[in-house]
């Protein structure tokens, strides 16, 4: 698929299969534009013009062997053509393990968090490879619950129906658990990702549109409180069988609050539960300061009277493609939406794919920080 970049600045993915060089990737066009590669820290490294003579590209030899999932970031004097979902991948930035956890929205953070909402969907052995390659975490761990699996195979508008009529229920969770110590501030940066549903109609036959009371502040959306109830229940289990996940969130917070920060953050379904869990967590006495929120097509999680309580307590921000149908449920039930939306330009790919989100804010992060 041929992708047109425009002058300015773009963060692109490289592959994950082998090695590229320069001429395998671009045009000759890229002629006086800069390069720049990411590294482990998340710091932009190796900025070079670019020279085209004699129809090879005059280059140092960091540039000739581009090792994969090496993040790339142009800055380009002219427009040039390329292969974007041949040549490039979504999973840039996977080294990116590093970055202010600060109030306020940061589009290089959203893309950091949607990579790894992505990653969830993974197999167990995919994600624990690629954590360990190419992630720095002190601790990370990956869970599963599954029930109900028979899934509706019908088409979009039956399964709508279906999911509005509330004949199917079925509770997915899988989330993982990644731990690292900031070094700057001494303090864990906790990190849990939600599985969510790639696709429509995976995502239609989780759910009913049924809601329960929820923290005595309004009603949630039933399924997704039954997943939340299994994701503190596993927490439960792990603590009461071999402690694998640190639980002082749910022992002490105030110990908590002195030495913990935590991100939660999921796409379509996981950013529902994402939202669910930081809900709980304000309540159970987590200091806002302490609690982050990135939620990628997250479908409306409560009533309204829930939703106007906890928007100025807490701090979300959902991301959402543009004609997302999963976002916009709440125009058919009486559901509704926690936090800040971030409008995403929708380019092009399947909507709702998680990999969607990530190509939209790649254009983003180049529109926004120009600055880095």
């Amino acid at each position: 698929m041929k992708r047109q970049l425009n002058t300015g600045i773009h963060i692109l993915a490289l592959p994950t299969v082998q090695p590229s060089s320069i001429a395998q990737l671009f045009p000759k066009e890229l002629s006086g534009s800069s390069i720049e590669t990411m590294d482990s820290n998340g710091n932009w490294i190796n900025r070079e013009i670019v020279k085209y003579q004699n129809n090879t590209f005059v280059i140092s030899q960091a540039y000739l062997s581009i090792p994969p999932l090496t993040t790339l970031r142009l800055t380009l004097k002219r427009t040039i053509t390329i292969d974007w979902h041949v040549t490039f991948s979504s999973n840039s930035g996977l080294a990116l393990t590093k970055f202010n956890f600060e109030i306020g929205f940061n589009f290089n953070k959203a893309l950091y968090l949607c990579q790894l909402s992505k990653l969830v969907y993974e197999n167990e052995s995919v994600i624990n490879d690629t954590i360990k390659s190419y992630y720095d975490f002190d601790d990370s761990q990956y869970y599963s619950k599954n029930s109900h699996k028979n899934l509706l195979k019908n088409n979009f508008t039956a399964l709508l129906l279906t999911f509005i009529r509330g004949k199917k229920s079925v509770i997915d969770l899988q989330f993982m658990y990644l731990q690292k110590l900031d070094k700057t501030t001494g303090k864990n940066i906790i990190t849990i990702v939600f599985r969510g549903s790639q696709e429509p109609q995976d995502w239609m036959t989780n759910f009913t549109f049924k809601d329960i009371d929820f923290l005595k502040r309004g009603r949630v959306h039933k399924g997704f409180y039954q997943a939340f109830r299994l994701f503190i229940q596993t927490l439960n289990k792990q603590r009461n069988d071999d402690n694998n996940i640190p639980t002082s969130i749910l022992d002490n917070v105030d110990t908590f609050n002195q030495t913990s920060k935590i991100i939660l953050t999921g796409h379509s379904l996981g950013g529902a539960l994402a939202t669910i869990a930081s809900c709980y967590l304000m309540e159970i006495g987590v200091n806002r300061e302490n609690i982050d929120v990135y939620t990628f097509g997250s479908p409306p999680v409560a009533t309204l009277d829930l939703c106007n309580y906890y928007k100025e307590k807490l701090d979300i921000y959902r991301l959402v493609n543009s004609n997302d149908v999963v976002p916009q449920l709440e125009k058919i039930t009486n559901l509704f939406h926690i936090g800040k939306e971030i409008l995403l330009p929708s380019n092009e790919g399947e909507i709702h794919a998680c990999e969607s989100y990530i190509d939209n804010i790649i254009d983003q992060v180049g529109l926004k920080n120009d600055s880095l």
